[in-house]
C-alpha cells in the first residue's frame, strides 16, 4: 500500500504546493536520534542554546519546540547544517525517497554552504493559535490545503507551511520543507520561506489527521522586535524621510497580529531618524511599524 506525504505552502502573493508517494523501503535511515548523536556534537553549545527559542513555551509540545530548534539551527550556521544534518538526512524509516529527493537535497546542500547566517525565529502566541486551529480543525475534518472556510479559524497576512504524514518530530519536518521534493514543487516555495533573510516570529502546531496520521501547520509573520541592526540599517537607508500623508486603519481581525497591539492612526507624521530619536513616534519600534504598515497599505513591502 502507498503512503502519502504532502507538503503545502502558502505566502503573500504565492501558492506551492506538492505531493509524492512513497513506498515502505528496504535499506534503514537514521532516525533522529541517530542523527542528533551524530550532528549535535559538531555545534557549540552557544548555537545551541541559540536555537532553542521556544525552550521554556509552555503552551508548546516537545515536538513543536524541536520545529522552532532545528529551524533556528540551520539560519544561526546554514554551512554547518549542510555538513551535518542535511548531509546525513536521507528520508524516514517507512518511507522512500520522494520525487527528486536526491536531487533537491543536493541543490539544498550547495545553497545551504553559501549562505550567511540569517535572523533567528521567535515564537508568537498568537500565531500559535491561528496554526492550532487550522491543524486540529483541518485535521478533524480530514482537510488538505489552505482553505480556512471550512472551519472557525481565522486567516491572517502571513506566511504559511503545513505538512502532512512522515516523521512526526521537529526535524523530518523542517528537513522536508527544505528539501522540498515533490513533482510540483519546482520553485522550492517552502525552502524560500524557511531560509528567507527577514526576522520571523512563528506559530507551530502538530495535530493528528484523519487521512495522513498528523499535520503541521507553521505560521510566519515579520518580527518587529528582533530586528538585526544591519536589516534597521537598510531599512532606514531606503526610508528615511517618508511623509506619511494618508490615514492608517487596522483590521480588528489581524490586530495584535501583523502590527502588534498598534492600535492608533497615523497621519501627517514625518518618518526621521535622527539623534533626538523618531519623529512623531516615542521608539524606533513604532516608527517602523507606521511606516511598515503605510507601505503595505499602499501596497509596496519594504521587508
Amino acid at each position: 500500500m502507498k503512503k502519502i506525504i504532502v507538503i503545502l505552502l502558502l505566502s503573500v502573493g504565492f501558492v506551492s504546493s506538492c505531493g509524492y508517494f512513497e513506498d515502505a523501503f528496504e535499506k534503514e535511515h537514521l532516525d533522529k536520534t541517530d542523527l542528533d548523536e551524530l550532528c549535535l556534537p559538531k555545534w557549540s553549545k552557544k548555537d545551541l542554546s541559540s536555537a532553542n527559542t521556544a525552550l521554556t513555551v509552555a503552551y508548546l509540545s516537545k515536538e513543536e519546540k524541536e520545529i522552532y530548534f532545528y529551524l533556528n539551527l540551520v539560519r544561526i550556521n546554514p554551512p554547518l547544517f549542510a555538513a551535518t544534518f542535511a548531509t546525513h538526512y536521507t528520508g524516514n524509516n517507512g518511507w522512500i525517497k520522494g520525487y527528486a529527493f536526491d536531487e533537491r537535497r543536493d541543490s539544498l546542500i550547495r545553497e545551504l554552504k553559501k549562505l550567511e547566517p540569517l535572523p533567528l525565529v521567535y515564537p508568537d502566541e498568537n500565531l500559535y493559535e491561528m496554526a492550532h486551529c487550522f491543524a486540529y480543525e483541518g485535521g478533524k475534518l480530514g482537510l488538505s490545503g489552505h482553505d480556512r472556510s471550512a472551519t472557525k479559524c481565522i486567516g491572517g497576512n502571513f506566511a504559511e507551511c503545513i505538512q502532512y504524514g512522515g516523521g512526526k518530530n521537529g526535524l523530518s519536518i523542517i528537513m522536508s520543507l527544505l528539501i522540498d521534493a515533490g513533482e510540483n514543487n519546482a520553485a522550492l516555495g517552502h525552502r524560500r520561506i524557511c531560509l528567507k533573510n527577514s526576522p520571523y516570529i512563528m506559530g507551530a502546531s502538530i495535530e493528528n489527521h484523519t487521512r495522513y496520521k498528523f499535520n503541521a501547520v507553521l505560521d510566519f509573520q515579520f518580527d518587529y522586535e528582533h530586528i538585526p541592526s544591519y536589516i534597521e540599517d537598510e531599512f532606514w537607508k531606503e526610508y528615511d524621510g517618508i511623509y506619511l500623508k494618508k490615514e492608517i486603519t487596522f483590521d480588528d481581525r489581524i490586530k495584535g497580529h501583523i502590527y502588534k497591539g498598534l492600535e492608533e492612526s497615523y497621519k501627517g507624521f514625518y518618518i526621521k531618524r535622527s539623534n533626538n530619536g523618531y519623529y512623531g513616534y516615542p521608539t524606533k519600534i513604532k516608527a517602523i511599524q507606521a511606516l511598515y504598515a503605510y507601505l503595505k497599505y499602499d501596497r509596496r513591502m519594504p521587508v
